[in-house]
């Protein structure tokens, strides 16, 4: 009786993962095929604020971010108190809490997005964010160092020294290995959409 139990629970567990995983790829169509900060809004409001988004998730929608935002809408986002600003700042929860499983390419597409929107997040962000950065920079593309160090300067936020020398040695290993280099903190591109295969089958 108690083995019957034990393999319900299971079966009812893959169940749920197979549900979960199901809605995170629409959730991820949805936000891939948004083209206004507004239309992302509407996707985490319609998805329980963002309370399920996988790592995929994130990094599209903080790409989506930086690629539609409007010069108009620059320093507008996660405004305390703000009602219009809820979605945002639970998005943003929602990336703290998968700061540690996030990939280089995603890690830099946020670090991105944050200088793209002006927006500040707070120290305890900042303090996790670095730390993600430090441990994966020698992952980063060479879109990725840019990305980064773009937004920190367009932040006017100034690199911890040891996070600095970390960056400026990736930053000349690129240059070392190609001839004309893809590194400029000037104006980087947006960051290419997440690999196809992010998600399990």
């Amino acid at each position: 009786s108690g083995g019957g139990g034990s393999s319900g629970g299971g079966e009812r567990m893959s169940v749920e993962d197979a549900r979960r995983n199901t809605a995170q790829r629409r959730v991820n169509r949805e936000i891939s095929e948004t083209r206004s900060v507004e239309e992302l809004r509407c996707v985490v409001e319609d998805n329980d604020m963002a309370a399920e988004f996988n790592v995929v998730n994130i990094a599209t929608a903080f790409s989506r971010i930086g690629r539609n935002i409007r010069d108009s809408e620059r320093g507008t986002l996660g405004v305390p108190g703000d009602d219009a600003s809820a979605w945002y700042l639970a998005l943003e929860r929602r990336a703290s809490e998968l700061l540690p499983e996030l990939s280089p390419w995603a890690v830099s597409s946020l670090t991105w997005a944050l200088g793209r929107t002006a927006r500040d997040p707070g120290p305890e962000f900042w303090g996790r964010l670095e730390v993600c950065i430090m441990s994966q920079v020698q992952e980063l593309e060479p879109q990725g160092v840019a990305n980064i160090l773009w937004a920190f300067t367009a932040l006017e936020r100034p690199l911890l020294p040891s996070l600095r020398a970390a960056m400026e040695a990736a930053a000349v290993k690129h240059l070392r290995l190609s001839s004309s280099s893809s590194v400029s903190i000037a104006a980087p591109p947006p960051p290419p959409p997440p690999p196809a295969a992010s998600f399990p089958p």
